[in-house]
């Protein structure tokens, strides 16, 4: 788990896990940078967005706060309309003043726009 006192003892960082396949979560992708002997840190077991990613890694290595103190929403779900609801398969920040998931401005509603199609697009 990445910690307070990794800080200023890596250079560089690869943020990958899975690398945005939700469909086979087993897949362990990033399993050839272990063969090639790099050093590596997670950051929990759920998947995030690169920016949540890069946004905790901030919080642990700058802020000097560890995983275990920050808060988190799982699978944030959105009322779109009476009868549809958006759930977003991710891992996001919570924000302490509103207590919604803190994503980047306008993904919920770039999100939002793949429901505004129907299968006769398909055809």
């Amino acid at each position: 788990m990445l910690s307070p006192p990794d800080a200023g003892q890596f250079e560089y960082f690869l943020f990958g896990g899975i690398l945005g396949n939700v469909d086979d979560l087993d897949m362990d992708r990033t399993s050839e940078l272990r063969v090639q002997g790099y050093t590596q840190r997670q950051l929990g077991r759920e998947q995030m967005t690169t920016p949540t990613a890069l946004a905790v890694s901030h919080r642990i290595l700058h802020g000097q706060t560890p995983y275990e103190e920050l808060e988190f929403i799982d699978r944030p779900e959105y009322e779109l309309t009476d009868t549809e609801t958006l759930v977003i398969p991710f891992k996001y920040l919570k924000d302490k003043e509103t207590g919604e998931a803190i994503m980047a401005e306008g993904n919920l509603e770039l999100m939002s726009q793949d429901l505004d199609w129907d299968l006769d697009m398909l055809m």
